[in-house]
């Protein structure tokens, strides 16, 4: 590296610390970089000759990295935006030096294993771009992702565009991919867990963390329909917590006045078939109160989804959706 802040503050640590002890800097660096395993075999160029480009390369070595007693990996690259503040600040958001920033990362599967691969990301806003790609060759995961900085401060007119970017490159960084073997597929469901983005809301939260069970559980399943067309046509049951990162479009549904009237409210549990073009099929009212299904009906009927695909297909979909009616 040769330019920007980073050096800088590299160059001062590695100065200060004795050489024998860069070995312990470098575990620290290590670990604020996302790493938590042990590092060896430290070197690093010389720290006072600024005319060359200072850089420093070691050896990583962690145990079941980073999940992989459930057969999923990541990308082992450093963060490469800070997140942004919850609410919006006074000031404007520092994001650093200008310029293009590209991380590279190769993982070498275990023989025999090939991953679920991640479509890429591009993003283009006035302030930054980000742009990712993973592929597969012999063997390898090969993963790119690249941040073009167009300002030094994105200003405050620009917080809501920032906070939907940065929070999208920090979905893409946590991001985990499944593997499969030739006698174990990988668990499809899970991998699609694994990729729905983060929330800090309760409920989004809750429903996540029941997905993840159910899929360990085998709760969620793939059945044949029968179907003629096409040989063999299949159908997911899958959580509500999961077809929840999939909804594209959303209704809400118009309090029925008679029910308001009576101070009628409650939640509506409706079984869903969602189809392969992500529009629902059908629905069944499971419970509720029956003043209010049908404007529950109403309003999910005119919901999207995102395809969902198996093994390169699209297949219907079948789950349960609730929907809250709640006085104010």
């Amino acid at each position: 590296m040769q330019g920007d802040d980073s050096e800088v503050l590299l160059r001062m640590a590695f100065r200060r610390v004795p050489m024998p002890q860069w070995k312990d800097l470098i575990q620290q660096i290590s670990y604020g970089s996302g790493f938590a395993g042990d590092v060896s075999e430290v070197t690093a160029s010389s720290p006072e000759k600024t005319d060359e480009p200072f850089h420093f390369s070691y050896r990583y070595k962690r145990k079941d990295y980073p999940n992989w007693s459930g057969r999923q990996i990541s990308s082992p690259l450093p963060p490469m935006l800070a997140a942004a503040p919850d609410s919006k600040p006074s000031y404007p958001i520092l994001l650093g030096e200008l310029g293009s920033f590209q991380y590279e990362s190769h993982v070498e599967l275990p023989k025999g294993y090939s991953p679920a691969v991640p479509s890429g990301v591009d993003l283009k806003e006035d302030f930054a771009e980000y742009h990712v790609s993973y592929a597969v060759k012999d063997g390898v995961l090969a993963t790119e992702r690249r941040l073009v900085a167009k300002v030094r401060e994105v200003p405050l007119s620009d917080y809501e565009a920032y906070k939907k970017f940065a929070k999208t490159v920090g979905d893409d960084h946590e991001l985990y991919i499944a593997l499969s073997s030739g006698d174990a597929p990988a668990n499809s469901l899970q991998n699609a867990i694994a990729r729905l983005p983060g929330s800090d809301n309760p409920e989004a939260s809750r429903s996540y963390d029941e997905a993840a069970t159910a899929a360990q559980n085998n709760n969620a399943h793939v059945s044949d329909t029968g179907a003629p067309d096409n040989g063999t046509a299949q159908r997911a049951d899958l959580p509500q917590g999961m077809t929840q990162g999939w909804l594209i479009y959303k209704v809400q549904p118009i309090y029925p006045e008679a029910a308001r009237q009576n101070h009628i409210q409650g939640t509506v549990l409706l079984r869903a078939t969602i189809g392969k073009d992500g529009r629902i099929a059908e629905l069944t009212p499971i419970s509720g109160p029956k003043e209010l299904v049908s404007a529950a009906i109403g309003a999910v009927q005119q919901w999207r989804y995102k395809p969902y695909v198996l093994n390169g297909d699209a297949v219907e979909v079948q789950t349960q959706i609730t929907v809250n009616f709640q006085l104010k």
